[in-house]
Parts: structure tokens; C-alpha cells; sequence
């Protein structure tokens, strides 16, 4: 099945060049239309899933099972353990001292890294008022990252509605 779609999108794609943006974007929404309307299925039958799911659970669980064999396949139930940090200074201070860095977990995010870059840029303008009222003229503004970070940019086709 996935050989036959690969196919599918090779022989689609084929014809794409030299159609007009109306003509392409016409294509676009019959498309966008029609997996709207598979995604609305697949999330009916996920929730159906779901309930199945939990029954199965209840009745292992009811009738103190790990697992059932069936005509129709095994169902078990499997222990999945989490873990997770409730004190950041202390786990990560435990880590440091143990030598043990790699179990953390360092990301940046990116609401937080917006709002201090758009700090950054909000005194920039305010200096900016007043080197003009000296007459003098600040230099571009240039973001300021913390050691250690950087920054990547990508761009992507924004698609509305009119």
C-alpha cells in the first residue's frame, strides 16, 4: 500500500509544474478538504479504540489478569514508568555533584526566548527615542543571546482564507 501511494504522489506531483497559483491552490483545498474529513473519521475511531481500550483494562484488571490470549490477537497489561523532576535546584544540583549532567535535560523554551528577545528590542526602541532627541543615531538592532545559545530561522507558506 505505501509503494502504491509513493506512485500515487510521484505521478501528482509530475503534473504540478506549469499550473497557475489559482489552479494550485484550487488543488490545495480540495485536498485540505478531504483530509479534514478523513482526520474527523480517524478521531471517531481513535475514541472508539479508546473506550474498547479501557473496557479491556477494567475486565483484566476485574478479573486480576496480566494479560488474556484471544482468536483475535493478546492484550496485556504493561507497567510504563515516568519519571520526572519535582525540585529543578536540588535534582540539578544532585546531578552536578554526582556527576551525573547527562540525566538532565536542557531546552530552551520558546515563548520565554520570544518575550526576552522582544525585551531586548522594546529598550532598543525606547534608546532609540532618546539618542534622537541627542541627535545621534544608534547602530541596527542586533539580538543579544545568552552563552550557549543560537538561533535558527525557516520559512514556511502561511495558507488562509481570504
Amino acid at each position: 500500500m505505501k509503494i502504491e501511494h509513493e506512485q500515487q504522489v510521484v505521478a501528482f506531483t509530475a503534473g504540478l509544474p506549469g499550473l497557475t497559483i489559482s489552479d494550485l491552490m484550487e488543488k490545495y483545498r480540495t485536498i485540505e478538504a478531504k483530509k479534514k474529513e478523513v482526520k474527523e473519521q480517524l478521531e471517531f475511531a481513535e475514541a472508539l479504540l479508546d473506550a474498547i481500550e479501557n473496557q479491556m483494562a477494567n475486565y483484566l484488571i476485574e478479573t486480576q489478569q496480566d494479560g488474556s490470549v484471544t482468536p483475535f490477537g493478546v492484550v496485556k497489561r504493561v507497567k510504563k514508568d515516568t519519571f520526572y523532576v519535582e525540585d529543578k535546584p536540588m535534582f540539578r544540583n544532585w546531578a552536578v555533584e554526582n556527576g551525573l549532567e547527562e540525566l538532565m535535560s536542557i531546552s530552551v523554551t520558546q515563548k520565554a526566548m520570544n518575550a526576552y528577545v522582544d525585551d531586548q528590542y522594546q529598550d532598543y526602541l525606547k534608546a532609540q527615542v532618546e539618542a534622537e532627541k541627542r541627535g545621534e543615531v544608534l547602530p541596527p538592532f542586533e539580538v543579544k543571546l545568552p552563552d550557549g545559545i543560537n538561533t535558527k530561522s525557516e520559512f514556511k507558506l502561511s495558507i488562509t482564507k481570504k
